[in-house]
């Protein structure tokens, strides 16, 4: 049986680590926490530790904390930054087989935004599409490419997804600036979570009336 492999989580060095197995662990350090009677908190020494994800939009996500400020981080982008490296221009995480909520790298690849990618990977697997890439012709444009051209390109879309007013108001700001927020608005009315098009859950799922 292969050994569980560990290195440090791409952006917190010294603090996390994120294993080939999709899981993450913080190390002993010194972090700062807040206290509602400090306006500006104080540190202490935090213990190693598991960090438990929770889901957005099905993909794990884990939060983790440098110079006290907090921040949601999809696991598999973790996985994929330590033991694959930097993302090519025009690629995006996929998925093998396993599915949405399997951060394994054997479940992992940075692959072109395709379909005809996406399907090769969960027919061949993540392994084999590192060991010999598919060669992809450039894709028609369809309805979906308007992710090229969002304001929020290259910025850590899990703050989107984060339900604090802080978070949600600093994504909306973003929003605002963005070209292709109508296309954007129509895609999310079938989310349940996240500000899409600069409209939060409770300004696109309707209320339950009571019975």
């Amino acid at each position: 049986m292969t050994a569980e492999r560990w290195l440090p989580a791409p952006g917190y060095e010294g603090l996390y680590e994120v294993s080939d197995l999709g899981r993450v662990r913080g190390l002993n350090r010194l972090g700062k926490i807040r206290d509602h009677k400090r306006a500006r908190g104080h540190e202490r020494w935090l213990r190693a530790q598991m960090m438990t994800p929770t889901l957005a939009t099905g993909y794990p996500v884990v939060k983790l904390t440098r110079n006290g400020s907090h921040r949601g981080v999809y696991v598999h982008e973790l996985v994929l930054l330590a033991f694959v490296g930097a993302r090519p221009p025009g690629h995006r995480a996929v998925h093998g087989p396993g599915g949405k909520q399997d951060a394994s790298l054997a479940n992992l690849a940075w692959g072109p935004r395709s379909d005809t990618w996406a399907d090769a990977l969960r027919r061949r697997g993540a392994q084999a599409l590192r060991r010999r890439p598919l060669t992809v012709a450039s894709p028609a444009p369809d309805a979906d490419h308007w992710r090229d051209s969002a304001a929020c390109r290259g910025n850590d879309t899990a703050a989107w997804f984060d339900r604090t007013r802080r978070a949600e108001a600093a994504a909306v700001a973003v929003c605002k600036q963005c070209p292709v927020r109508a296309q954007c608005l129509d895609y999310g009315k079938a989310e349940q979570w996240g500000v899409w098009g600069g409209v939060p859950r409770w300004g696109r799922v309707p209320r339950r009336k009571a019975a």
